[in-house]
């Protein structure tokens, strides 16, 4: 990891960490750190150091029907629906990940704040999505994409 890339990184998470009351926020050996939501969620945050990004990830759910995948996959390609994020399914498994890259370009703390705003919002968008669905309820939103 390039260490000035490093310092950035953590000098932002250290600074958001502080507007959260988190203190000490930092990436750990492995390039990552995992920030909890409400409780019910955890946003694991990765220096992708190929990319020159920092990935957002999390497990939204199981998806209870396969045939309903193919809506998930179709609205990688909405940019209305995921805001630039894209929807994934574990291999082998029925979990549904949501992931985003925000690139280190110009980072700053309130532009990691936004973007993490942005995709706990997404976050909790498609975890109403995917309950409606388990539920047998396809959300209008992703009907449309038949």
């Amino acid at each position: 990891m390039k260490k000035e890339n490093k310092d950035l990184v953590n000098e932002v998470l250290r600074a958001f960490g502080e507007e959260i009351n988190l203190q000490n926020l930092a990436l750990n050996d492995d390039k990552s750190c995992i920030l909890s939501v409400d409780q019910k969620h955890a946003v694991q945050i990765v220096w992708n150091e190929m990319n020159e990004s920092l990935d957002f990830f999390t497990e939204l759910g199981d998806l209870s029907n396969d045939e309903l995948y193919g809506y998930l996959l179709k609205s990688n390609a909405e940019w209305p629906l995921t805001k630039g994020m894209t929807l994934a399914k574990k291999e082998s498994q029925s979990k549904i990940i949501l992931e985003y890259q925000l690139p280190l370009l110009n980072l700053t703390r309130t532009l990691f704040e936004k973007a993490f705003e942005r995709f706990v919002f997404q976050l909790d968008t498609w975890d109403q999505y995917l309950q409606s669905i388990n539920q047998g309820n396809l959300p209008e939103e992703l009907a449309e994409l038949q």
